[in-house]
């Protein structure tokens, strides 16, 4: 057996001494155990209308090589085997192709973590002679019940309980998301933890490629360069199996062997097995004749002749993620049934070139070109290497997206091509960066802080200086105005009265006042009326003045501040607190209501001065 392995050790090509002698003993791949766990939540019907899992999971069953094994599970709200556990053969992939066709959208809601234990079912145990692979499909969120804090509180067990599960059982976890609706970080990180691959098939009509290429990463197998719809056998293949996509409106499939015969899906013959879809199709023959064959078909993208045969290249797995700017080293050998191969004239045939090539870079999506390719090199144009190892160093992911690296060796008279595919992130855990040729997200945070800034409470508006001093001066004004009208009634009520009392007399005034005004202008009394009631009256003055006179000699003079001069030693008995009070008014203008509520406490005082001194006819004293 021939094989060409690549290792992730630093090599200068030709230089054997950098290797030991264990590392040039590598071990072969071990077997691949396939899991395939699939949504069939009611969501489905928008985001797979056509059902096109039913076609790729298909085609992923038939690809398995018979030294593997796989099962299918599908969940909903709960989690059923739709193809049992077991080891590949032609009866498991007849009944997988049957139970495809059940593949529904029916489900209520999107168990994903009960499935991913399902599929793990045996991790206390674990076959050590298989690298075992879990594929989960999906275009949703984790949705096991209609509160929010469930689901939450779900997806977090995923993560802190069944994902560690899966990691300590040597379990390599792939994603692919159906919609961009899907939880894109839990499938990220799922993938991530395991050394997985998570990738999106926007569409159900990518869907396929995308299964395609994460098989290539489960169960990675040596093809033959398909150039020109033309391959080279060789006569150390046993079998090759082409896959052939078809491009619409392509005539049906046709091989044409080197001595002429032609293979097609009508003609059954017992070397050959031919199955066919709407898309592609399968054939595998046994014992191919040696020689170039011929593909007429119109091929699409992806189409590629895989080999079982005793001389092979082997390259040491690389990882499926990497990230923005790290550095891989690139080391291959062609090995056959005896070991390494290091004969120097089987190695002076050779010629080993590698590449690498972007699948998703702006260039090609804009052109809808051929993928960009970023690297290539001819690792076989010095001498060949003692061990038989060929090396290079790979420094060109320098922007995050998807790459294809391949190698291909062309012996003459055979040729070999591996393909390893892997994904670029900037991020540890996250999803790919937008690339350096596209805005930069910087540009859009002022726009995050301004929404930000909008959220907070809005500051209210000063008051303008003028508004607040002329609210305060009019409250001076008020003010004052009200200690002024207070002094005037204490002030203005009459003789002989205390503080308190003129308190009084002044209610009564204004009570008085108010039946006055009501009443209209007082009637004039006749002479010789009411003598008693004048000479009761009279007395009762004369013994308030015999009351107060006593009392007034306690109180002190008050001093009051007109703006002119100082009213000293003002006797509050006296008639000239109201002229000084008249001649204080005639500094300080007053309103007309002022004015006439004075007039009528005046003629009112004077009313009630002339019953008391006997003047009926209302003359002034």
């Amino acid at each position: 057996m021939l094989v060409l392995l690549v290792l992730q050790v630093p090599v200068v090509l030709g230089q054997t001494d950098q290797f030991p002698a264990d590392q040039l003993q590598l071990e072969l791949p071990k077997a691949t155990d396939v899991r395939v766990v699939i949504d069939i939540s009611g969501s489905m019907k928008k985001n797979d209308p056509a059902n096109l899992r039913q076609p790729a999971l298909e085609l992923l069953m038939q690809l398995l090589p018979e030294t593997s094994k796989a099962g299918v599970w599908t969940f909903g709200q709960h989690v059923n085997m739709l193809v049992p556990h077991r080891q590949v053969s032609d009866t498991w992939k007849a009944g997988a192709a049957s139970q495809a066709t059940k593949i529904s959208s029916n489900g209520l809601f999107t168990n994903i973590g009960e499935a991913l234990e399902k599929a793990a079912y045996d991790h206390l145990v674990p076959d050590e002679g298989y690298q075992t692979h879990i594929i989960l499909l999906t275009d949703g969120m984790v949705d096991i019940s209609k509160d929010p804090k469930i689901n939450q509180a779900e997806r977090q067990r995923i993560l802190q309980k069944v994902l560690p599960v899966i990691q300590s059982s040597g379990y390599t976890l792939h994603t692919i998301a159906l919609s961009d609706h899907a939880d894109q970080p839990l499938l990220d990180e799922l993938a991530l933890a395991s050394e997985g691959v998570s990738a999106v098939a926007h569409s159900a009509d990518e869907l396929m490629k995308v299964f395609l290429r994460i098989f290539d990463q489960t169960a990675p197998a040596e093809q033959l360069p398909l150039t020109d719809n033309r391959f080279l056998v060789d006569s150390s293949i046993e079998e090759f199996t082409a896959l052939i996509f078809r491009q619409p409106g392509s005539p049906a499939t046709r091989l044409i062997s080197p001595d002429g015969m032609e293979y097609q899906f009508e003609q059954k013959t017992d070397d050959a097995r031919w199955y066919r879809t709407d898309q592609y199709d399968l054939v595998t023959l046994q014992q191919p004749v040696e020689g170039e064959w011929n593909v007429l078909a119109d091929i699409a993208p992806d189409s590629r002749v895989t080999i079982v045969s005793n001389l092979n290249l082997f390259i040491k797995p690389l990882p499926n993620n990497v990230f923005w700017d790290q550095t891989l080293d690139l080391s291959l050998r062609m090995q056959d049934q005896e070991g390494p191969i290091t004969d120097a004239d089987f190695l002076q045939l050779l010629t080993v070139t590698g590449s690498v090539h972007q699948l998703d870079s702006a260039e090609a999506q804009a052109n809808a070109s051929d993928p960009k390719q970023v690297w290539q090199q001819i690792l076989s144009e010095a001498t060949p290497p003692a061990d038989g190892v060929y090396s290079a160093r790979l420094d060109v992911f320098h922007e995050a997206g998807s790459y294809k690296l391949s190698v291909v060796v062309d012996g003459k008279s055979f040729q070999r091509q591996l393909t390893h595919y892997l994904q670029v992130r900037e991020i540890a855990g996250m999803a790919p960066p937008v690339k350096k040729t596209e805005p930069e997200p910087v540009k859009e945070e002022p726009v995050v802080e301004e929404t930000a800034a909008k959220a907070e409470p809005a500051v209210p508006a000063k008051m303008p200086d003028w508004l607040l001093y002329a609210v305060i001066g009019g409250g001076n004004l008020l003010l004052l105005f009200i200690a002024y009208m207070a002094y005037r009634l204490v002030m203005g009520t009459g003789k002989e009265d205390s503080l308190k009392e003129l308190e009084q007399a002044v209610s009564d005034v204004e009570a008085e006042t108010d039946e006055i005004q009501e009443e209209n202008p007082v009637k004039s009394k006749q002479p010789g009326q009411n003598k008693p009631e004048k000479n009761d009256a009279r007395d009762s003055v004369d013994a308030r003045e015999s009351e107060t006179s006593d009392r007034d000699d306690d109180i002190a003079p008050i001093e009051i501040e007109t703006g002119e001069e100082a009213m000293t030693d003002l006797d509050l008995s006296s008639d000239k607190v109201t002229e000084a009070e008249l001649s204080m008014d005639q500094n300080e203008p007053l309103s007309e209501q002022d004015m006439q509520n004075a007039q009528d406490v005046d003629a009112l005082l004077a009313e009630l001065e002339n019953d008391l001194n006997g003047n009926p006819d209302g003359a002034k004293s």
